[in-house]
């Protein structure tokens, strides 16, 4: 993307070039690293443009005239008066925006429609493409927005819809409407009922989501691997694959970051005709409220709520997805979803029914804690907290007859696994501490050893990996005391053959999670989707992926009375622990009952038909309920659903955004709010301001020191902003000009900069107050001093 943004900024070069001389007038401003511009042409468009910019033709690649619904550029031939073009890139704008993207004609001559209502092909082809004529009215309804600028250029399209109101350019909301060339988002400025044709046009948009993106969220190539990340890797690949569009968008706030997410869609996307990608950076884009939701890997909605109450709280939803919940900054998360602008057209979703319990508890007793002290009524969280699990590719372990053979004969061999032998498989990372403690699982193969006949022998495949060697070591050790008759095979869990293959060389799936930092669990869904049958704890997530007796067998789990968290959440507060210790003191104080254990292993050992029964079904469920194909689905349903409840807020009661004197997030307060008792006064809109009376070369010299002046900083320092604003009221005499009559001379764009410009160019001399605004009372609001 960077080598086609800077051919264009070159391309854009020669053309400021070429609007200097005069040759061609240009009424803009560049925003949200989108370039559009009005062209006005007095003789005929092509032979100027060609002469400002030579060898346009072929920059059709990255500037493009043109470029309706099936891709083709549109005729913009002699005579046109006004062009409106802007720079395209892979990572800018999605396919539903090429018609927004589309540089509408606009004046006369421009759009020349044939007798059937339909626009001429382009003249600038692209060799190889099929020019069919578009219809005028599928792309009439995909008007560009335009962003603020000081000119506003109302389309004869606009015109005969009747919508001229310069607001309509500022519009961030839902796509342009079929009937009247509005947004809901036009609507609702205007205070006036959203019709209900937009309802239809904006559902078409609302089943998809900008996926927040950070590759620690979703790379599982990292020297750290945990399994967030293998389910968020699933996820996006899952997403690429069968999400029902043709555009995936990307959120981040750098650019690099939308690079790697290029490359992953490269290295995942398995459509035929890849999806094309979007990158936004950031969240309060326009573009963010044409998708109309936010999805994040994780359960912060709290922080991007604060930002989005910057605009208006309708104009987009946030979703969420739990993974763990053990961690103090993911119970913070949870629990400021109460107090956090979070909205019923939010969501977190829970990836298992017991997660969803989990949340509960957390919320009730935060809001428990709410009640009293406010001496209020309990709060209820507003956002919503479906149940959507995570997902897995069931074609990747659900193989062909003859391949598991090939496999199962190939691994076997391998780790010299006899026919008659039982192999218990485990996958994942090797963690006693944070992921399954191993003791029951070692004493109860050790017992199932001892029970098996002469010559037949256990096997106990371990494919992972350890943090560090000295876990790796104690693994040794344990295995060496406990299990001493069964054989050992620790596999690289992180190979990508043993990833895949090793599930066919085992008999029998085992994983006793006994840890709080559990949600789901992924792999004994990918065991039943390879036809094992799986022996699991009774714990979290397996208490929904694993139908007992069915598809498996859960064994039963304890844990102590609920007072004796107390002093483990405090030494965790305090710092006296870490949280490596914090889950393993709580793990090795959760039982996983050995004796069913060892029952649940004897009964598929000795039972080659059950264990086929059992796998059987488990490959049912998994395909049934777990694949990604029926997952995403359900993402997307929940997004279509979020937007319904956005809709009906807008209609119900049209939000405006935050007052802007006071900072959206309270927490994050407005400086120029709580500390405006500090000074002797703080200017308003009715201050007059002056002139001051110093020496022109003092003043030179202040404004260019490097003790009022912060590199790249727009807000405060020299600037052509402060040079123009000192020029207003020099032009205003000895009667000086307040500080609303100095706002007023300027573009609505300028504003936001204005008061901290004025504050700097006070700070250096260059302009004052009267002395009676700032006469100091000999008052003091101290301590009276005492007599002696």
């Amino acid at each position: 993307m960077g080598t086609q943004w800077r051919e264009h900024r070159r391309i854009m070069g020669r053309h400021d070039k070429a609007v200097a001389k005069g040759q061609i007038r240009i009424a803009t401003a560049h925003r949200h690293r989108q370039d559009r511009a009005v062209i006005t042409n007095d003789h005929g468009w092509l032979d100027i443009v060609q002469q400002a910019i030579p060898g346009i033709e072929r920059r059709l690649k990255y500037i493009h005239f043109g470029i309706p619904a099936d891709g083709h550029d549109v005729s913009i031939g002699q005579g046109t008066k006004r062009l409106v073009f802007r720079g395209q890139t892979d990572l800018l704008r999605d396919r539903d925006h090429r018609i927004s993207g589309l540089a509408h004609l606009i004046g006369k001559g421009v759009n020349r429609t044939l007798g059937d209502n339909r626009l001429k092909p382009s003249r600038l082809h692209r060799p190889g493409h099929n020019h069919q004529a578009t219809d005028m009215a599928e792309t009439s309804a995909h008007f560009p927005r335009k962003q603020r600028t000081a000119r506003h250029v109302i389309s004869p399209i606009q015109k005969a819809s009747g919508v001229n109101c310069p607001d309509w350019y500022h519009c961030h909301g839902l796509r342009r409407c079929n009937s009247c060339y509005a947004t809901a988002t036009h609507h609702r400025t205007a205070r006036t009922p959203i019709p209900d044709h937009h309802l239809f046009d904006a559902r078409r948009t609302m089943k998809n989501a900008a996926l927040y993106y950070h590759p620690d969220g979703y790379r599982t190539d990292g020297k750290k691997l945990m399994g967030r990340q293998a389910a968020g890797e699933s996820f996006l690949r899952g997403y690429l694959a069968y999400a029902d569009t043709d555009t995936v968008y990307a959120l981040s706030p750098t650019r690099h970051h939308l690079q790697d997410f290029d490359r992953f869609c490269k290295e995942h996307d398995r459509r035929e005709t890849p999806l094309r990608k979007v990158g936004i950076i950031d969240q309060n884009d326009p573009a963010v409220g044409d998708v109309g939701a936010i999805f994040l890997p994780g359960p912060n909605l709290e922080e991007y709520a604060w930002k989005r109450r910057r605009m208006a709280p309708t104009n987009y939803s946030l979703t969420g997805v739990t993974h763990t919940t053990a961690s103090e900054g993911a119970m913070a998360h949870i629990a400021k979803m109460l107090t956090a602008p979070v909205e019923p057209w939010d969501a977190l979703i829970c990836t298992s029914t017991f997660v969803r319990k989990t949340v509960d508890r957390l919320q009730d007793n935060y809001s428990a804690y709410l009640a009293e002290r406010l001496d209020c009524a309990p709060i209820k969280p507003k956002l919503q907290m479906p149940v959507i699990p995570l997902g897995i590719f069931a074609d990747d372990y659900d193989r062909p007859a003859a391949e598991r053979a090939r496999h199962r004969a190939r691994l076997r061999k391998q780790f010299l696994i006899g026919e008659n032998d039982i192999a218990v498989l485990f996958v994942g990372r090797l963690s006693f501490h944070a992921k399954a403690n191993p003791l029951p699982m070692l004493i109860a193969l050790e017992e199932l050893a001892k029970s098996m006949p002469g010559g037949h022998r256990v096997h106990l495949i371990q494919a992972g990996w350890f943090a560090n060697d000295a876990i790796g070591k104690a693994f040794d050790e344990a295995q060496a005391a406990l299990s001493p008759s069964v054989v050992h095979h620790l596999a690289n869990g992180r190979d990508s053959d043993i990833r895949v293959n090793i599930w066919h060389a085992a008999d029998i799936f085992c994983s006793l999670a006994d840890n709080i930092q559990e949600t789901f669990g992924l792999t004994p869904v990918e065991a039943m989707a390879a036809s094992l049958p799986v022996v699991v704890s009774d714990w979290d997530g397996y208490r929904d992926t694993i139908v007992h007796n069915e598809t498996g067998i859960r064994v039963p789990t304890i844990l102590p009375q609920m007072q004796g968290g107390i002093p483990l959440a405090e030494r965790y507060e305090d710092e006296h622990i870490n949280y490596d210790q914090y889950c393993a003191e709580s793990c090795m104080s959760t039982t996983v009952d050995i004796r069913h254990t060892v029952e649940a292993f004897r009964a598929l050992a000795n039972d080659p038909g059950l264990r086929k029964q059992m796998g059987a079904a488990g490959r049912c469920r998994a395909r049934a309920i777990y694949d990604w194909r029926v997952v995403v689905p359900q993402y997307q349903a929940l997004w279509a659903e979020l937007g319904e409840r956005r809709l009906a807020a807008q209609q119900a009661a049209p939000a405006q955004p935050a007052p802007r004197v006071h900072a959206a997030n309270p927490l994050r307060a407005n400086p120029l709010d709580i500390f405006a008792d500090y000074p002797t006064l703080q200017l308003t809109d009715a201050t007059r301001i002056f002139v001051s009376e110093i020496d022109p070369t003092v003043l030179r010299k202040a404004s260019q020191s490097i003790l009022v002046n912060l590199s790249g900083n727009k807000f405060v320092g020299a600037s052509k902003l402060g040079q123009a604003m000192f020029s207003v009221v020099k032009q205003a005499g000895d009667d000086g000009i307040t500080v609303a009559e100095l706002t007023a001379k300027f573009p609505e764009a300028e504003h936001i900069r204005m008061p901290s410009t004025l504050g700097w160019l006070m700070k250096i001399g260059a302009l004052r107050v009267a002395d009676a605004d700032i006469a100091i009372t000999p008052a003091t609001t101290g301590p009276a001093t005492p007599a002696e």
